[in-house]
């Protein structure tokens, strides 16, 4: 985490903008000049491209708060920053390296490593990544190595997020899987994941495996 709460705003490899917190808890985010000059994108629909900043009053602009994980997830990484978990600003910034989607958020001078929960595998996965995903439903990015599957690192892109059974409903991830390929049979035509179910290296608990539809092909 920052000393100053400031971000670099990535849209896929190319930097498009910063995301600050000012004082009082308003966030405001603006475009780099030379990404708008470049014709590039807009990173959302709710931030269209502008040379005026984009200011949101009550704390993290709606499009980069439904980025901040959730859940087990989000608890895990508060503790590990030791920040109240309803902290939004500061769990994205030192967790925003790899988002769902092609936007991602980059602490430019963290001023310390997470502190990891050893006894727990993983936590120790999803901390490991740097990575912040949204939903109540436990879940890690993965890496398809060879036949099988492994956390990812921080350091490298995710190819799986790996979704694992939540509390009570222990054979969601069966239903997942059965769902998705029932989906797959009756839209043929539809572009649509193919998911597996296996385990990650160092974890036991199976898991669904899905590939990032927005990165790599179905």
């Amino acid at each position: 985490m920052a000393a100053a709460l400031w971000g670099k705003v990535y849209y896929d490899a190319t930097y498009a903008g910063e995301l600050r917190q000012e004082p009082g808890g308003r966030c405001v985010f603006t475009y780099d000049l030379s990404y708008l000059a470049a014709d590039s994108p807009a990173i959302a629909f709710t931030l269209p491209r502008q040379a005026a900043p984009h200011v949101s009053e009550p704390g993290l602009h709606p499009f980069f708060d439904n980025l901040v994980a959730e859940g087990w997830l989000r608890n895990a990484q508060a503790r590990a920053l030791k920040v109240d978990p309803d902290d939004r600003f500061a769990l994205l910034l030192a967790f925003g390296r790899d988002c769902a989607g092609a936007v991602s958020v980059v602490d430019p001078a963290p001023i310390a490593n997470p502190t990891i929960e050893v006894g727990d595998p993983m936590a120790v996965a999803a901390l490991a990544s740097r990575a912040s995903l949204s939903g109540i439903q436990p879940k890690i990015l993965a890496v398809r190595d060879g036949r099988g599957y492994r956390p990812a690192r921080g350091d490298e892109t995710s190819t799986h997020i790996a979704k694992f059974p939540a509390g009570a409903l222990r054979d969601i991830v069966e239903n997942e899987y059965l769902t998705t390929l029932a989906c797959r049979a009756l839209l043929p035509d539809d572009r649509i994941v193919s998911p597996a179910i296996g385990t990650l290296e160092g974890i036991k608990q199976r898991a669904l495996l899905v590939p990032r539809f927005e990165r790599v092909s179905p």
